[in-house]
């Protein structure tokens, strides 16, 4: 699945929390199952041999919510959406980075791969990842408009709160 996908799901899971910086952890931890993809900028095969390994993993998933419980505002709420969180990244991969690409998710303690097949599967250009991502934009418009704030907060509050207002302004609820 792609990584803007991943962020959206992570900021939409971090909702119930009022602090931005607590919903920053839980959409940051969404994401960064995906920093062991980074060996690509070295080289292709280190990308392809460990894509879905140390960052894909329960013991990485436990580390981020143990520094949560240390640095989060709201420490237990943002500590288990964060944990959430991270899960959704592992499921959303599995069902959305397409065949051969699984997760070994005891890894290193275990190597066995869980995976999906087809129908449960598909690759990451397909319409189903493209469905999840535009069910994603329009829940992010949704809470825009309720919550009066967007995916954008994560950059600029600044720049979120024009956002909003142009969300209000598109569809008439005067603010």
């Amino acid at each position: 699945m792609s990584p803007i996908t991943h962020g959206m799901i992570g900021w939409i899971i971090s909702q119930p929390l009022e602090k931005r910086r607590d919903r920053l952890f839980v959409t940051v931890a969404s994401l960064l199952p995906d920093f062991d993809g980074a060996g690509a900028i070295i080289n292709i095969d280190y990308y392809a041999q460990y894509h879905h390994t140390f960052g894909h993993n329960i013991f990485f998933g436990l580390l981020l919510f143990f520094i949560t419980l240390k640095y989060g505002i709201d420490k237990k709420n943002t500590a288990i959406l964060v944990f959430i969180s991270f899960n959704s990244h592992i499921v959303s991969d599995l069902f959305g980075s397409g065949a051969g690409w699984g997760i070994p998710f005891f890894w290193p303690v275990n190597n066995v791969m869980f995976e999906f097949s087809y129908p449960f599967q598909w690759e990451l250009d397909s319409w189903q990842n493209l469905l999840t991502t535009s069910i994603c934009i329009v829940f992010i418009i949704i809470l825009g408009l309720f919550k009066n704030r967007t995916i954008v907060e994560m950059f600029s509050v600044n720049a979120d709160e024009k956002v909003v207002r142009i969300f209000h302004r598109w569809f008439g609820s005067g603010k």
